[in-house]
């Protein structure tokens, strides 16, 4: 029995040969029953990618801000150092030469923080001279100056902290009224 003696509707009957107009249907069915099953295999490996690339994308920002609670402690670190340096008059500093070298120190370390900070991808917000962002920035005080513009950052009174696009901590400051 060759291949062209088995029938092609799945009967037993091994007897009866199709007719051309039979077989011409069951090949449209055929090729109907593949373009479905291509269009689905197509349609599997998008979602498929699509799925890669998301599960990328997410690792990616994932990794990106893991760091932010820790980020976030260590600001409180920062500005202790700020209050410190600020605390210090210049004029005690030429006075005692042991705090002037303490005060060495404690900048060099500020410096160290920064960096440190920046190369994980922690940003200072800018501030002073630029428009008020409610994104970054948190207005303590409002003040009447004629050297800004309304709306325009005049002081800040804390640094804010972002990490890539996202906010750590808000910028304190004061904007200029109208």
């Amino acid at each position: 029995m060759t291949d062209h003696d088995l029938p092609l509707n799945g009967s037993e009957n091994r007897t009866e040969t199709p007719d051309a107009e039979t077989l011409k249907v069951r090949i449209a069915e055929l090729e109907t029953d593949l373009e479905k099953t291509k269009d689905l295999m197509l349609r599997t490996a998008a979602d498929a990618e699509n799925l890669r690339r998301r599960i990328e994308r997410e690792k990616q920002e994932f990794t990106k801000y893991a760091i932010s609670g820790f980020a976030k402690d260590l600001l409180a670190v920062a500005d202790n150092m700020d209050r410190t340096l600020t605390a210090i008059k210049p004029e005690d500093r030429t006075a005692h030469s042991a705090l002037d070298q303490l005060v060495i120190g404690i900048e060099l370390t500020r410096g160290e923080l920064q960096n440190t900070l920046k190369k994980h991808g922690v940003d200072v917000v800018a501030t002073v001279g630029q428009p008020f962002d409610p994104n970054f920035h948190q207005a303590v005080t409002e003040v009447e100056t004629q050297d800004h513009a309304p709306g325009t950052v005049v002081e800040q009174f804390s640094a804010g902290y972002k990490i890539g696009d996202r906010l750590l901590r808000p910028a304190m400051v004061s904007v200029a009224k109208g």
